[in-house]
C-alpha cells in the first residue's frame, strides 16, 4: 500500500538560516538534494503531485524547491541525467503554484530550458510534459514556450554557464561563484541574496508584474 505524503516528508524543505544559505551556494553533493529528489520522485510515481502542491507553503518551502530546481538543472548536465532534469521541472512547477514572486521562477525555467538543450532533449516537449503533470502551472510553462528564442536566452535572464573548479554550474543574478584566487566572501555575498529573495517573496505576490 502506498504511503501518503505527510508533513514530516517536507522536512527537507526546512532549515536554519545557515543551513539554507549553505545549500543555496553549495557546489557539493548535498544530502538535501537527495532528500528532495526522493520527495518529488515519490509524489510523481504515486500520483501525489497535487497533494504535495497543496501541502507546500509559500515562502521557505517554495523557495527551497525553486533552488533545488536550479541545482537540478546544473547537476543534470554534469551527470548527463535527463530524469534529474525532469524532476527539477516538476519541483519548479510545484514551487511556482505556491510562489510569492514568479520572476525568480522565470530565471529557474531559463536554466532548465537550457539544460534540456545541452542534454539534446526537446525543451518544448519537456515543458509540455511537466505542464500536463502539474496543470496549475500549465500557463506558466506555455508562456515560456511561446517566447521568442532571444527572450528564452540565459543572458536575457541575467544568467550564464560557468565552470566552477572543473564542474558545470549556472550563475544567476544573485549567485556568482568565486575564482579559486578570490576570498570566500564572494560566495557568501551571493548566497545572502537567497534570503533577500525569500524576504522579498513575503512582500510581493505572484500576480504582480516585474
Amino acid at each position: 500500500m502506498t504511503r501518503e505524503i505527510e508533513l514530516a516528508d517536507l522536512a527537507c524543505l526546512l532549515g536554519s538560516h545557515a543551513e539554507i544559505q549553505a545549500y543555496d551556494s553549495s557546489t557539493a553533493d548535498e544530502t538535501r538534494d537527495h532528500e528532495i529528489t526522493d520527495l518529488v520522485t515519490k509524489a510523481e510515481t504515486t500520483d501525489q503531485l497535487a497533494a504535495l502542491t497543496a501541502m507546500i507553503e509559500p515562502g521557505q518551502h517554495s523557495t527551497i524547491l525553486d533552488t533545488y530546481a536550479q541545482r537540478a538543472a546544473a547537476l543534470a548536465v554534469q551527470r548527463q541525467d535527463p530524469n534529474l532534469l525532469r524532476l527539477g521541472l516538476l519541483a519548479l512547477a510545484v514551487a511556482y503554484v505556491k510562489t510569492r514572486d514568479f520572476r525568480d521562477n522565470l530565471v529557474t525555467l531559463a536554466l532548465l530550458w537550457r539544460s534540456a538543450e545541452l542534454l539534446a532533449l526537446d525543451p518544448r516537449e519537456e515543458l509540455e510534459r511537466t505542464a500536463t503533470r502539474v496543470p496549475p502551472a500549465a500557463d506558466f510553462f506555455h508562456g515560456w514556450i511561446n517566447r521568442s528564442p532571444d527572450a528564452q536566452a540565459l543572458s536575457t535572464m541575467g544568467c550564464r554557464e560557468a565552470n566552477v573548479r572543473g564542474e558545470f554550474w549556472y550563475e544567476t543574478p544573485w549567485r556568482r561563484y568565486r575564482p579559486a584566487t578570490q576570498p570566500r566572501e564572494t560566495e557568501q555575498r551571493a548566497s545572502e541574496s537567497f534570503f533577500s529573495r525569500l524576504r522579498r517573496g513575503r512582500r510581493r505576490g505572484p500576480g504582480q508584474d516585474a
